[in-house]
């Protein structure tokens, strides 16, 4: 099965295929990306950019896209909320 990304996708797919020693920056350039409006400050990335550093970070993104895509299960116990936010 082929799956078809956009833009973003594509970018972000190709810097974690790499690994996660390429994908320094790349997280500041998601949250470009993903909140255009939103004018966030260097401070405001570094409060969050420690994350970035847990081991699981790459994973966790990986199955993020999976789910998005629907090759992965989420977890169950969030399936009522995910119906709420998606109406």
């Amino acid at each position: 099965m082929r799956l078809r990304l956009g833009g973003r996708e594509r970018v972000e797919a190709e810097m974690l295929s790499r690994g996660a020693s390429a994908h320094a920056g790349g997280e500041r350039f998601d949250w470009q990306l993903a909140s255009p409006k939103w004018q966030f400050d260097d401070a405001t990335y570094a409060g969050s950019a420690a994350a970035f550093h847990n081991p699981a970070h790459v994973a966790i993104v990986i199955h993020n896209y999976r789910w998005r895509l629907g090759l992965a299960q989420g977890e169950a116990r969030f399936d009522a909320l995910d119906k709420r936010l998606a109406n």
